[in-house]
Parts: structure tokens; sequence; C-alpha cells
């Protein structure tokens, strides 16, 4: 008799609404929302001595967090290059992170790898939750000093890159 009375205790009691829950989520009332950040693209265009350039790359940056986990491990940062031009493209990116008091989080030296026409890639970073990413177009090693089309490398980059990230792009 205790048996059953104790199991149909139990069934009764998830039976009913939790508080947290009835408010819309097990988060609590109190917790604030997440900064919605709208998708920030940028047309960045090669060298201005470049006569040949190329279009069709595309990168795109994308910050995931998974909440209730460790702040390193809750955060991914994947950066995904699409060539839709007609010629075969390798290149660097150098980009850094910032908090929302722009103070430095990660720097990453990407690699695209020789993305042929049609294909895309993906490389997937651990991160610290950023809230700002500024593209390095000061490096000497990265896009778009120099970079392969075709097979050959070239310096200045011809590639005109189009660039999106779901953070807020710091320009200088």
């Amino acid at each position: 008799m205790r048996g059953s009375a104790a199991w149909i205790a139990v069934l009764v009691a998830t039976l009913l609404p939790m508080s947290g829950w009835a408010a819309g989520g097990g988060g609590g009332a109190d917790k604030p929302a997440p900064p919605s950040i709208a998708i920030q693209k940028r047309m960045l265009k090669p060298a201005p001595t470049v006569l040949d350039p190329i279009g069709g790359f595309r990168v795109a940056i994308t910050q995931v967090s998974y909440p209730g986990v460790p702040e390193r491990s809750a955060c991914r940062l994947l950066a995904r290059a699409f060539n839709t031009g007609t010629e075969k493209v390798g290149l660097f990116l150098m980009i850094h992170t910032f908090d929302s008091h722009k103070v430095p989080l990660n720097s990453w030296l990407i690699p695209t790898a020789e993305v042929a026409p049609g294909q895309s890639i993906e490389r997937i970073y651990s991160c610290k939750l950023a809230q700002y990413l500024k593209l390095d177009v000061g490096n000497a090693g990265a896009w778009p000093a120099i970079c392969k089309v075709g097979g050959e490398e070239r310096s200045p980059c011809p590639v005109t890159l189009n660039f999106e990230a779901n953070l807020e792009l710091i320009e200088k």
C-alpha cells in the first residue's frame, strides 16, 4: 500500500506545472535574454593595385554558445568558406575577437585550404564568448596580402572577399 501511495504522489508531482516552467522556461524570469546581433556583412575588395579582381568567395564566421557548461567549452567559432567563383582559391584570414568592453579575447589564423569552384570548407575552434570581431587586413601572411589562385601564389591577393559574421564588426 505504501509503495502505491508513493508512486501516485510522484505521478501527481510530475503532472503539476512548476512555477519556473509555467513562466516561460527553466531559466527564471530574472535572467536577461542574450543580445541579438544581426548578421554583419561586408564586401572587402583587394588592394587598389590589383587589375584583375576575382569574385565569388564568401567567408562566414559564426559564434555559437551552449549554455550550462563552463565558459571555454560553451563557445565555438565556426568558420565557413564558400567558393561560387570560377577559380580555385586558398587563403588565410587573421581574425581577432573582443568582449563587450573591446578587450581582446581570441586570435586565429584561419586557413581555408584550396577551395574549388562550387565547394566549401568548415573549421571549428573553441573560444571565449565575444561581442566584437575584427578581420586583420594588415597581416603580411594573410588576405589581402597573399593567397593562392588556381594553384599559383599571388601577392597582393586579387580575391574580393564577401565577409559575414554574427558578431559586431570592428573596422579598424
